[in-house]
């Protein structure tokens, strides 16, 4: 069974590997960390819609999320494949991105945290969502997209408690905007090729 999923782990532990090498090159040139951040409402943001969960703080932090994001991301390319893995993270980072810089508070913006909650709200959400006529689904796929998105509630629910604005430290509207980015995602993907 491993060798059968090994292949499909690739894009998440590539994308892991990216975060990794950009978050620690962000610490070794002077201002990088700046420019990839994302600060709401202010030009200067802007790259940050994309860039900002490639950064990290420092060690602790990239650890922190290091986990999350391979068991999450894990998920979502064994269940779907590559195609659907990197197509889903480019919209929830997009959405959650432009929801970010929009709404959030005016304060630097920096951590995958907003793609792990995305992923979360994608995987919550994805397997109870109806699907069109068009894009219908076997009823043993059906019954495993909601297996998934229970055993996600019972591992990560706790993570709700992230949605909260219970430390300024913390960009808890920047897990709000990935969470809602991620539900997004699910409805988009339900109703389009690419999520099949």
């Amino acid at each position: 069974m491993w060798v059968e999923l090994r292949p499909r782990l690739v894009a998440p532990l590539a994308y892991l590997l990216l975060i990794w090498t950009t978050s620690i090159l962000a610490w070794l040139i002077p201002g990088a960390m700046t420019m990839m951040a994302l600060v709401p409402r202010t030009e200067y943001g802007l790259p940050g819609i994309l860039s900002m969960s490639l950064v990290h703080l420092g060690p602790q932090h990239l650890i922190a999320n290091s986990l999350p994001l391979l068991i999450l991301g894990g998920l979502i390319s064994v269940r779907h494949g590559h195609r659907y893995f990197l197509t889903a993270t480019v919209v929830c980072t997009g959405i959650s991105g432009i929801l970010l810089w929009s709404l959030g508070r005016s304060a630097m913006h920096l951590g995958a945290s907003g793609i792990i909650f995305a992923w979360f709200g994608l995987l919550l959400t994805y397997g109870p969502l109806p699907a069109t006529k068009e894009t219908s689904v076997p009823l043993r796929e059906r019954v495993m997209d909601i297996c998934i998105s229970l055993g996600v509630m019972f591992a990560y629910g706790s993570m709700l408690w992230g949605l909260l604005p219970t430390d300024q430290r913390i960009s808890w509207d920047g897990h709000i905007a990935g969470f809602v980015g991620g539900i997004l995602t699910a409805w988009l993907a339900r109703r389009s090729k690419w999520g099949q």
